[in-house]
């Protein structure tokens, strides 16, 4: 059973990851519906929807050890504990759809800061839970002032449905494994 601290330090931990989810699926829906201000809604999205991730595997890595600091998303991934990862990619693969009908007939398109079309290829997609983080490890750096990143403005990689789909299996681990141990957020 984890001690009250560490259970309210997780708590907190939690809540705040909804927070910024909560926020960055916002920026999400309106970027398929408000063309004008798109721009606008990605890097908030995309730095929302990133340090959510960020905080929830933190949280996770807690469980087990005191709080870690940093924000690249593969390198806190593989600091969580062998157990924890394999549990966590199992949900995560049996969450994802087959990649011949997620991916559809091959051609993937990425919008670019100034809403320019551009194809990419599908062996680029992360196809594991390691390389959704790998390709996604820098956004919250990246994308929370993004006026800064020039380079961030010609191309990016963000897979706003993944990320979700990703942040409500981390939210249902940590409610579960709390619920084990006799705690709750």
């Amino acid at each position: 059973m984890l001690s009250t601290y560490k259970n309210q330090l997780i708590s907190d931990i939690v809540a705040t990851a909804r927070g910024f989810s909560d926020a960055g699926r916002y920026c999400l829906k309106y970027l398929t519906e408000d063309e004008e201000n798109r721009p606008g809604y990605l890097p908030a999205a995309t730095a929302n929807i990133c340090f959510s991730l960020e905080l929830l595997l933190k949280a996770i890595y807690t469980l087990d050890n005191e709080f870690k600091s940093g924000h690249d998303l593969l390198k806190l991934w593989k600091s969580i504990p062998n157990g924890r990862r394999k549990t966590i990619e199992m949900m995560f693969v049996n969450s994802r759809p087959k990649p011949h009908t997620y991916f559809g007939a091959g051609h993937i398109f990425i919008k670019t800061y100034k809403n320019e079309s551009v194809e990419i290829d599908p062996l680029k997609i992360a196809r594991s839970l390691e390389e959704v983080f790998e390709m996604h490890r820098e956004n919250f750096i990246k994308f929370r002032y993004i006026f800064e990143a020039i380079e961030v403005k010609k191309q990016y990689h963000f897979e706003g449905e993944v990320l979700v789909d990703l942040i409500d299996i981390l939210f249902n681990y940590l409610e579960n494994e709390l619920k084990k141990n006799g705690n709750y957020f």
